[in-house]
């Protein structure tokens, strides 16, 4: 199986946990930013970009703007 295969469905398990809960939970929130900062910079991974979108809609433009910026913060 290979590592993208892999990561795919890791993600996968966690956006099922984050349908369930609508707000975001504390111990997600570090993979949550990873996944905003890299789903831009990944554009062979299309469904990286669906996560995306669905994180967006769910926990809004101010979390995910965070999220991505994490390098401008202290």
């Amino acid at each position: 199986m290979r590592p993208v295969t892999v990561i795919l469905i890791i993600i996968n398990a966690i956006v099922i946990i984050l349908i369930l809960n609508r707000e975001c939970p504390t111990d997600l929130k570090g993979v949550i930013a990873t996944i905003l900062y890299a789903a831009p910079r990944c554009g062979d991974l299309p469904e990286l970009q669906e996560i995306r979108t669905f994180l967006r809609s769910t926990y809004g433009d101010e979390f995910c703007s965070k999220a991505v910026n994490i390098e401008n913060q202290p």
